[in-house]
């Protein structure tokens, strides 16, 4: 991991900004917090905003800046996006869809899939060919998103609710951390060899490691796992030396994102609710961290895309605003 500069600097906005829908003040206000997905090349964001109980997110094109609700009945509980026509929505009754961005621009829904539990977490594979759900009674779920029918369907109850998962770069892992009681443990997941088992022989498909601290959010970055945890601790674990490569606490807040930056630099989020802020601050490979920026939002989303002469990161505020945040142009 290359070693770099730590940069201090105030915010730097970049970009055009616009909102989406405005969520009237005086509607209820739900104890979820909004959501943010973005595709992988950052063309296509999908919000699911606070104050309307999960009832619809909304998808809008970045490029066209066209805006379109999809509403849910049961409510959704998560999302994310394959690629920036191909979005996976899970409601909160366990039915994971999948929605395609039709030749006239509207999003529809292309198949459904019935997971039979609450899904916590759901992550697509780098190809868009594997799509993988996480439920909290402790079921991991491997589909295929051409027929949106499970290959594999992986229990494990006695590693606990899969509360995060993320796939390796190559396609080749899940990585997912996992919560049963006060034990909590970050797992890796065999793909090609869980299928090939179908999913029966789980001490051939999984390496768990156990951790002090719940994982609150969970990353890859090639050959390492980034996790941030409840008490604010940050890791980096090396999956190939099977131990962790640096850890960090910055805060007493849990961590909820931590995003790769390329050449061993690392975003990470977390909010502070007395004051009602959120904070981002730089992790870089020395293992040093400086304050990046800090927002009146106690429940704004960041997520990060990378669409090659772009590299981004992008945070959506209170009146569903997106905005670019620029973390490469810094000046000592």
């Amino acid at each position: 991991m290359a070693l770099l500069s730590v940069y201090s600097a105030q915010a730097m906005f970049t970009g055009a900004s616009f909102t989406g829908a405005d969520i009237a003040q005086q509607r209820t206000r739900y104890t979820e917090k909004r959501q943010l997905a973005l595709s992988p090349d950052g063309h296509t964001a999908i919000i699911k905003p606070t104050g309307v109980g999960g009832m619809f997110v909304n998808v809008i094109d970045r490029i066209t800046k066209n805006m379109q609700d999809i509403p849910s009945s049961k409510g959704i509980a998560t999302f994310c996006l394959g690629d920036a026509k191909t979005a996976y929505l899970a409601n909160k009754e366990g039915k994971i869809a999948k929605y395609v961005k039709a030749e006239h621009g509207n999003w529809e829904r292309n198949l459904v899939m019935d997971a039979n539990r609450c899904v916590s977490c759901i992550a697509v594979n780098p190809t868009n060919t594997l799509c993988c759900a996480g439920t909290t009674t402790g079921k991991l779920d491997i589909l295929c998103t051409r027929l949106f029918s499970s290959e594999v369907r992986l229990h494990t109850e006695t590693l606990g609710a899969v509360v995060a998962a993320a796939w390796s770069n190559d396609g080749k892992h899940i990585y997912t951390g996992s919560q049963h009681g006060q034990s909590h443990r970050l797992c890796i997941w065999d793909v090609q060899n869980a299928i090939e088992c179908d999913g029966k022989n789980e001490s051939d498909v999984v390496q768990s490691y156990i951790l002090k601290e719940p994982i609150t959010s969970l990353t890859t970055d090639g050959d390492y796992v980034l996790t941030g945890h409840k008490d604010g601790m940050m890791r980096i674990f090396d999956v190939r030396e099977k131990k962790d490569a640096l850890k960090l606490k910055q805060s007493d807040q849990p961590i909820i994102g931590i995003y790769a930056c390329g050449n061993g630099r690392y975003v990470y989020h977390y909010n502070d609710d007395e004051k009602q802020e959120s904070h981002l601050g730089i992790w870089d490979a020395m293992g040093t961290a400086c304050q990046f920026g800090s927002f009146k939002s106690n429940d704004m989303s960041v997520t990060y895309a990378n669409d090659g002469a772009h590299q981004k990161l992008v945070c959506a505020t209170d009146n569903n605003e997106l905005t670019d945040l620029d973390v490469f142009n810094y000046r000592r």
